[in-house]
């Protein structure tokens, strides 16, 4: 694939998740429902049909998580209260829990890299997780979107 090719798989990852917090503004409570397949659905797109280096598919996957992850937080419908944090954050953990082993698999069958690399790159993106799970944490809590 050429570079062209993974600009376009990128550009069309990102108006996935665009689509997805649209969905979970006008269509609540699909955008929380939905979240786990539009996570497999933009890691396996940039992982699989990019032909970019590892660190820069872990770096564009973990920038569209937390793209749906803000989004969903500030735009979704309803009332968002702390059920519907805990909601949104068991229906995100759910995608995780079904992309890792996905990514695991992509950075260690990559031999370009030594091992101690690998490492640090799993190490890295689960603290980009954590991080951003700390920081925003609470974002969104208080908004009210009524549902038509």
């Amino acid at each position: 694939m050429t570079k062209l090719n993974s600009l376009l798989i990128t550009v069309i990852s990102i108006i996935i998740v665009l689509i997805h917090i649209y969905i979970g503004h006008y269509y609540a409570p699909h955008g929380i429902d939905l979240l786990p397949i539009t996570m497999i659905l933009v890691t396996i797109m940039t992982f699989q049909f990019t032909n970019l280096k590892i660190y820069f598919k872990l770096l564009i996957t973990a920038v569209l998580f937390l793209m749906l992850d803000v989004g969903i937080k500030l735009y979704a419908g309803g009332t968002h209260d702390l059920e519907g944090l805990e909601w949104m954050y068991a229906f995100y953990f759910i995608g995780l829990i079904l992309c890792l082993p996905i990514i695991l698999y992509k950075i260690f069958k990559n031999a370009g890299i030594n091992t101690t690399t690998k490492i640090l790159l799993v190490i890295l993106f689960i603290a980009f997780l954590y991080f951003q799970k700390n920081i925003f944490g609470n974002l969104g809590l208080g908004r009210d979107f009524p549902i038509n």
